[in-house]
C-alpha cells in the first residue's frame, strides 16, 4: 500500500466513523414499542475497531512521514519537514495576499471622490512584497508536487 493509499484509506475511515456516530445516536433512541434499525450495541462494534484501524492507520502514518525522504531539487528532505512547511506556507500566502491587495486599494479614491493622497509608509514596497508570494507561492507548487510524487511512490 502507498502512502497515497493509505491516506485515502485513513479518509476513507474517517468518514466512516462519522457515519456510524450519527448511526449510532440515530439506533440508541427510539420510540417506545419500536426497535431501531440497527443494533446500538453492533454499531459501537463497528465504531471501535473502525477507530481502532485508524488508529494504526494514523500511527503508520506518522512512522513513514518521519522516515520517507522527498526529493526537492538537490536536496532530500524528510517527509514531516515537508508537511510542516506546507502548513505554514498557506496561511503566510493567505496573509500576504491580503496585505497586498489592502495596499493596492488604500491607494485608490473611492467612488470619484475627493480625498487626500495617500501614501505607503516608508519601507512598504508592493512590488517587493508581490516577489516575495510570487517566490513562496511557487515554494509551495514545488512542495507539492514533491509531496504527492512521494505518496504515490513510496510503499508502506
Amino acid at each position: 500500500m502507498t502512502l497515497l493509499q493509505t491516506l485515502q484509506e485513513k479518509k476513507r475511515l474517517t468518514a466512516r466513523i462519522t457515519a456510524l456516530w450519527a448511526l449510532l445516536s440515530q439506533s440508541s433512541v427510539v420510540e417506545e414499542g419500536e426497535e431501531p434499525e440497527e443494533n446500538p450495541i453492533d454499531v459501537r462494534g463497528d465504531l471501535e475497531r473502525s477507530i481502532g484501524q485508524l488508529e494504526e492507520l494514523t500511527i503508520k502514518l506518522n512512522i513513514a512521514n518521519n522516515a520517507v525522504l522527498v526529493s526537492i531539487g538537490d536536496y532530500r528532505v524528510p517527509m514531516m519537514q515537508c508537511l510542516a512547511r506546507r502548513d505554514v506556507l498557506k496561511p503566510k500566502l493567505a496573509a500576504l495576499t491580503g496585505y497586498i491587495n489592502s495596499l493596492r486599494t488604500r491607494n485608490n479614491n473611492k467612488y470619484g471622490q475627493e480625498q487626500k493622497k495617500k501614501v505607503l509608509v516608508k519601507g512598504v514596497d508592493i512590488k517587493v512584497l508581490q516577489k516575495e508570494y510570487d517566490d513562496l507561492a511557487q515554494e509551495l507548487r514545488n512542495l507539492d508536487n514533491a509531496i504527492q510524487y512521494t505518496n504515490v511512490t513510496t510503499e508502506l
